[in-house]
């Protein structure tokens, strides 16, 4: 209960009291009511707006005291005044304008036509000779015959295989995988390289495509694992949120992050 005392002017009549609760205010128990907030305000003027607590007993006006207060309600029409002498009024629009003769049609421009003449074509014998449908390729310098994959490899990329020199050694050679060399080199058997054999070494090597999952074999671990893919063991963990690091083990199937 709010130190406040309750007092009422002498002019107010209270209809019944209302307990001040919990969230209330002035203009919310005022709307619950149906009371006018300023009639509501007006009674019970010892207790300010802001300072409003809960167990305070606020006055709600009563009916009579509040249509006393309101001001006189709105006719339902008015009178609306007599119209000025009509000789005041401007004259009312026609129901419809004059529409103007069209001019002559002497005057009107020719109508296009609905198709235009199209000029004869020049003597064929103008015209530049078609295309071919394809070009042919110059061979290469030091290039076997039948080798298109070596068209486009550089020069300096080409390695001439040597007595006994296998796939194998081109790769140390130049650090170039398998896949790298077998795309380069389509047409050649790379397992059964022969002495005098061009082979075309790319720049860079090409990478693989990663198999959507793996089942790990006997000894494999999350690093190994790691390593035999070059992926971060952190981008395989992310790919994989229901194992755990020591789950990487033989026979469990491992998602590879695409």
């Amino acid at each position: 209960m709010s130190d406040n005392t309750t007092t009422r002017p002498d002019d107010t009549s209270c209809a019944y009291t209302y307990t001040v609760k919990r969230g209330d205010s002035f203009y919310l128990i005022a709307r619950r009511l149906g009371v006018p907030l300023r009639d509501l305000m007006n009674a019970n003027p010892d207790i300010h707006p802001a300072r409003l607590m809960v167990g305070d007993e606020l006055c709600i006006p009563s009916c009579a005291e509040r249509e006393a207060q309101e001001p006189a309600p709105l006719p339902d029409s008015f009178p609306v005044p007599d119209a000025p002498d009509a000789g005041n009024q401007p004259a009312p629009l026609p129901d419809s304008f004059p529409v103007p003769d069209m001019p002559d049609a002497g005057n009107q421009p020719a109508p296009l036509p609905d198709s235009f003449p199209v000029p004869d074509m020049p003597d064929a014998g103008n015209q530049p000779a078609p295309l071919p449908d394809k070009f042919p390729v110059p061979d290469a310098p030091g290039i076997e015959p039948g080798k298109p994959e070596l068209v486009t490899c550089p020069e300096n990329r080409r390695a001439v295989v040597q007595e006994g020199q296998t796939v194998a050694d081109l790769q140390l050679e130049y650090d170039r995988s398998f896949h790298t060399l077998e795309a380069a080199n389509p047409t050649l058997d790379l397992d059964d390289l022969k002495a005098g054999q061009t082979v075309c070494v790319p720049p860079v090597n090409l990478p693989c495509a990663l198999p959507a999952s793996v089942v790990l074999g006997e000894g494999e671990t999350l690093e190994s694992l790691s390593v035999r893919f070059n992926l971060p063991v952190a981008t395989l963990l992310r790919a994989n949120p229901c194992l755990a690091p020591d789950d990487f083990s033989q026979g469990v199937t491992v998602k590879l992050p695409q």
